[in-house]
């Protein structure tokens, strides 16, 4: 099953700020620099400019009847940091709004991106480090999963050790999402 977000992303971090600027905590919003999501299918496909970010995944069997993951679609934020010198990150939340899912059985996956090379207007999978079964890589760097509870509302996945291992600069993020109902799941993770 297909899970789309809207094009509205945030990043809100919750900073300390260095002894000469201290005045408690701030609350401070980054939005997207760059956004897009990719089609595993069509390599050669740039999908910077639709309206809504998709993720999706199914389930292969295998070899020996064992099932794995395969990555349909995936969505990439970019964000530009800006933390003051001597300014620590408290907590990093990536908020989104889900549009279309499958209530009560889809879940939504952030994890890190290091390649920050890419761009909204250029993107594509023959250009990222893509998990064509990516259940270790979701199960060894998954940064927050939540399941999918409503549709027209805003999720909260805590990104807070990504942002902190960035500090300032380029940070980008890899969502997935779909539907559990099929017969895997993320041990540790769901």
């Amino acid at each position: 099953m297909l899970m789309k977000t809207l094009l509205v992303a945030v990043l809100a971090f919750i900073m300390v700020q260095p002894p000469a600027f201290a005045q408690g905590d701030q609350t401070t919003v980054f939005y997207p620099t760059d956004d897009a999501y990719v089609d595993m299918m069509a390599t050669a496909v740039n999908y910077g400019s639709a309206q809504v970010l998709e993720s999706s995944w199914s389930t292969v069997q295998g070899a020996g009847g064992a099932y794995k993951m395969q990555i349909d679609r995936l969505s990439y934020l970019k964000f530009s940091m800006v933390i003051p010198e001597g300014g620590i990150v408290r907590s990093a939340f990536l908020n989104i709004y889900v549009k279309d899912a499958v209530v009560n059985s889809s879940t939504l996956i952030a994890l890190p991106e290091e390649n920050n090379v890419w761009n909204e207007t250029t993107i594509t999978p023959r250009m990222l480090r893509t998990c064509q079964a990516c259940k270790k890589d979701v199960e060894d760097n998954a940064l927050h999963t939540l399941d999918i509870t409503g549709l027209d509302t805003w999720y909260s996945l805590n990104v807070t050790s990504h942002a902190r291992s960035v500090r300032s600069g380029l940070l980008s993020l890899k969502l997935i999402g779909g539907e559990t109902e099929e017969p895997f799941l993320l041990p540790g993770i769901i």
